[in-house]
């Protein structure tokens, strides 16, 4: 059952760069259309279809996007920067639900509104409630 998730981003210099990317090139029709490349599999092997995925980097959570298509084989033959090995894989969001948020949310302020502890180092399972809280603070 799709659900919402935080997902961490290591590729990027900063919230600004990813931010950037979000709305530049993933999202953008002649960019990568929604098209995510995977460098590390197991994050996305148990995020199901339907899911929304809020970005993060640096403690910033910087945007959001709901996933159309799960984990498959790459299609694009990359390497990963961070990891430094071909990507594993690829996902694809829905290129319209992709979206950078005007102000970025830090990790201590979404915590305090939802009242919960968050992890920034691995994939988080949160409730569509708790989706909807962070979108009333945006």
């Amino acid at each position: 059952m799709p659900s919402v998730y935080l997902v961490p981003h290591g590729e990027f210099e900063d919230a600004n760069d990813l931010a950037a990317w979000l709305e530049d090139d993933l999202r953008n029709p002649s960019g990568r259309n929604g098209v995510y490349l995977v460098a590390s599999a197991h994050y996305w092997r148990n995020i199901p279809t339907g899911s929304m995925c809020l970005f993060h980097k640096d403690k910033q959570f910087v945007g959001e996007g709901m996933l159309l298509q799960g984990l498959h084989p790459c299609s694009i033959p990359k390497t990963s920067p961070a990891t430094g090995k071909p990507y594993e894989g690829q996902v694809r969001f829905d290129p319209n639900t992709i979206k950078r948020y005007k102000s970025f949310l830090s990790f201590p302020q979404v915590e305090a509104t939802l009242g919960k502890s968050l992890t920034y180092r691995g994939v988080q399972r949160l409730t569509w409630e708790d989706y909807l809280k962070v979108q009333a603070v945006l």
